[in-house]
């Protein structure tokens, strides 16, 4: 978890996407010699997200179904959708943004008095954000 949040802040820093990516692949090896398979979708994503790699993406997404996991689902679709943008695949792009929202909404709608907090969660507000945009 560690070496996914240290790939996550290199990337955003910017200037050390090879350090972003090192850090993100010891991350997926570490998950996977640990059987730890949340951990490989949170470092397939990681790297997902700093190289635009669709396939990692979509390796992540996988394992999220494998998982149940709606959390990781909703974020791997996030990250598919914002891949098919940069992509120039907007019909794509919209798809998994559905695909979240209905996540997003479900789990809105299973917490109850909690809705309100989870929706203005930073990952939450992004998606609905770029929901609006599309």
């Amino acid at each position: 978890m560690a070496r996914t949040a240290l790939a996550h802040a290199f990337a955003d820093c910017g200037d050390a996407p090879a350090r972003a990516i090192a850090e993100a692949t010891r991350a997926a090896t570490i998950a996977g010699e640990r059987s730890a398979p949340s951990r490989m979708v949170e470092a397939r994503l990681a790297l997902a997200r700093i190289t635009g790699a669709e396939e990692e993406a979509q390796q992540a997404l996988a394992l999220a179904h494998n998982l149940h996991d709606d959390d990781l689902l909703l974020r791997c679709h996030h990250a598919l959708a914002r891949i098919k943008h940069d992509g120039k695949e907007p019909d794509a792009a919209r798809d998994h943004l559905r695909r979240a929202i209905a996540i997003v909404n479900s789990i809105a709608d299973s917490i109850g008095a909690n809705r309100e907090a989870f929706l203005r969660t930073p990952v939450i507000e992004t998606i609905l954000r770029d929901a609006r945009r599309t």
